[in-house]
């Protein structure tokens, strides 16, 4: 039977009778991009591969479709970082989740409000998780929250 369902529909609905996505609307996390800064700029924005990069945060919903991207930052600010300016300034117009909502975000975050990251010192990827067989609560949270 054809429901008629996006894809995006449907893996919103998929992941809304998980007991772990109710109330997600999306994920968050940064990225980099290569930039073009002036010289006095340089050091800041010189990432790891010695390349100028800004970090980029960016949101998306269960449709693959961006929310919110904050863009410009040096590639030496840590993700965290970037976060926590976006949602503590409101010049950044950060779209804050409806009480009982929330963002799912990597490790490199921290559990806060409206923000929820998978177990630390636990296995978090997929290929982990299933060689080592995943028998813990914690492992069967990190898979369900990578799986996505």
């Amino acid at each position: 039977m054809q429901l008629g369902l996006s894809r995006g529909d449907y893996r919103m609905s998929s992941c809304m009778r998980s007991s772990l996505l109710l109330g997600c609307v999306g994920a968050i996390d940064g990225t980099h991009i290569a930039a073009n800064v002036p010289k006095h700029l340089a050091t800041s924005y010189l990432g790891r591969k010695r390349v100028k990069t800004q970090n980029i945060l960016a949101a998306c919903d269960f449709d693959m479709k961006f929310t919110y991207m904050m863009t410009g930052w040096e590639d030496s600010v840590h993700n965290a970082l970037v976060l926590r300016a976006a949602t503590n300034d409101p010049i950044y117009n950060f779209p804050h989740p409806s009480p009982g909502k929330y963002f799912l975000v990597d490790v490199g975050y921290a559990n806060r409000y409206c923000f929820l990251s998978p177990h630390r010192k636990t296995n978090y990827h997929l290929n982990d998780w299933r060689r080592q067989g995943g028998d813990k609560k914690n492992e069967l949270f990190n898979y369900r929250h990578a799986s996505l």
